[in-house]
């Protein structure tokens, strides 16, 4: 039997792995070495609300030593070939529904509105895997994610931290 080839994969990441990836941060770096060399094909995106977070930092932030660090945390995403998640309009407004779902039924912190779209522009752009170091959403309920996200017919996207895919991956 011939085998058969690996599907194209979507993997995102949060902007703290941007933060890490600017920072040159060993794990955060070897983490996408790795799911590039493990998943190949595929696409590593930072979804809209990870790019909207990084720019409103990179304009809004009390110190200029936080805006140019959301600065040059966009950049990184670039260096490392981590381009942006383009969802359309229909789709980031399933996306904005489902994340004040997830808030209402208290799986989120309601403070931590930003993470829940984040989580949910990465199910409905159909990624396999969120990368992320925010403990809200490592903490987060998965099976009941995963539960909520079923109801409008998507899947939830595996939640790892850099650190754990070199633990569980790396040979």
């Amino acid at each position: 039997m011939a085998a058969r080839p690996n599907p194209h994969q979507l993997v995102a990441v949060d902007s703290n792995v941007a933060y890490d990836l600017n920072d040159a941060r060993e794990f955060a770096v070897d983490a996408i070495e790795l799911i590039r060399r493990r998943l190949n094909p595929v696409d590593i995106v930072a979804p809209l609300a990870v790019q909207q977070e990084l720019g409103y930092i990179a304009r809004f932030a009390d110190s200029e030593r936080e805006r140019e660090a959301a600065r040059q945390a966009t950049r990184a995403l670039a260096r490392h070939r981590i381009g942006p998640q383009n969802l359309q309009p229909v789709q980031l407004g399933i996306a904005g529904r489902v994340a004040e779902r997830l808030l209402a039924a208290g799986l989120l912190p309601v403070t931590e509105e930003n993470d829940a779209h984040i989580f949910v522009e990465a199910a409905v752009g159909g990624c396999t895997m969120l990368i992320t170091s925010d403990g809200h959403l490592r903490h987060a309920d998965f099976a009941r994610l995963t539960f909520e996200l079923n109801n409008f017919d998507l899947n939830a996207p595996v939640i790892a931290t850099p650190r754990e895919i070199l633990r569980k991956f790396f040979r």
